[in-house]
Parts: C-alpha cells; structure tokens; sequence
C-alpha cells in the first residue's frame, strides 16, 4: 500500500510515519507537510533517505498539488491540521483555513481518485466539556473552542463524504497525546520542561480538571 500521510514531519504524523516504514516493509509513505511551526524535517530524521519514502514540502489547501500527490497512492491519513487551542483563541481563522478547507480539499481528491480508505485524525476536544463519567462516541459534538469547533467541521465533511460519496471514511478522536518529537507548548511537555526550570505550571480555571 502507498499512503499519503499530511502533517507526517509533525509530532504525531512523524511517528505515525515512522512505524508504518519500520513495521511494514512493504507499504510506501508519501508525506505532505506545510513545514509551519509544528513540523520539521528533523522529525523524519532516518527516514527521508529510505527509499519507500518521499517528502513533498506543501499544503494541503493547495488543490493542485493534493490532487497530483493523490492519483497515486492508495490511502489518506489526514494529521495537518492547526493545533493549539490558545492560538486558535487569539486568532481563528488559519484554523478554519487548514482544518476545515484543507480537509475538503483533500477529500475532494480522495473521492476523485477513489482512494481505498481516508483517515481523519481528530481530538476529543470535539466533545467539549464533561462533568460526570466520560465520553463515548455516540456522544454529540460540542466544541467550547475555535480550534475544536475547525476539527469538528472537518469531522462532520470527512463522515459526509461517506455518506453521500461512499468514500472509506474513519475517524478517530485521541486525547493528549504525548512522546518523542512533541512541540513543547503542549500540556504534558510544558509541565515537565516547566518543572524541570522551576517555572510554575500553567493551569487554567481552579484546577480540578481531570483527565
């Protein structure tokens, strides 16, 4: 299989990249990544010279490009995305830009090419806030932010593109993810390099969140 990996020079495309290349020999990436804050090329460090790889510096909003890369692979995993909820807070509209066009965009070509299987990686911060127990997936879509608001428009267009044009759609919704390669701004990373400097810990409300 040849997939087509956005955001795969990010923390969690980087990895997902390099296990596909380490664990199934004969599967083939190509990955897309815009190369913005988030990514880095450092991230595919002993993988951009394997030869079952190629890395294309681009963006998903750029339709020419994702249409050219997707006539010739066999599935999508979508991780480009905008990410921060803070940033999103201060200004939302390169959110909705890559994460609600760019994911259109890249399903348009994924249902022009009919490609085998798109992945839409998600966050369970589509979910917005629960007070008791926990969330499940049949749960409803309530999002308390610019950011989770973009991620979940994309899932609404990624779920109704299987709908209405078959496309082999999944979706999966993570929760703090954390390990090598990490931008430090997010939560776990910030609290251990935080500490480590004896800096204080960022923490929001009165801070009895859980997770």
């Amino acid at each position: 299989m040849r997939i087509l990996v956005t955001g795969g020079a990010g923390f969690i495309g980087s990895n997902f990249v390099h296990h596909v290349l380490a664990e199934h020999e004969d599967d083939e990436v190509v990955t897309l990544d815009a190369l913005t804050y988030a990514g880095s090329r450092e991230n595919l460090d002993g993988v951009l010279d394997d030869p079952r790889h190629e890395f294309v510096e681009g963006d998903i909003r750029d339709r020419e490009l994702v249409t050219d890369l997707v006539t010739d692979v066999d599935a999508i995993v979508n991780f480009a995305a905008e990410s921060h909820v803070d940033r999103s807070i201060g200004g939302a509209e390169p959110f909705v830009s890559t994460n609600v066009q760019g994911t259109q965009t890249l399903l348009d070509a994924a249902k022009d090419a009919d490609i085998e299987r798109f992945v839409q990686i998600s966050t369970d911060e589509v979910y917005g806030q629960v007070l008791n127990g926990k969330f499940s997936e049949d749960d409803p879509l309530e999002p308390r932010n610019p950011y989770a608001a973009t991620k979940a428009g994309a899932d609404h267009l990624a779920q109704c593109f299987q709908t209405t044009h078959d496309l082999p759609v999944l979706v999966t919704r993570t929760s703090n993810n954390f390990g090598p390669r990490q931008h430090p701004e997010k939560l776990i990373p910030k609290f251990i390099t935080n500490a480590a400097a004896g800096e204080k810990l960022p923490v929001y409300g009165d801070g009895s969140n859980v997770r």
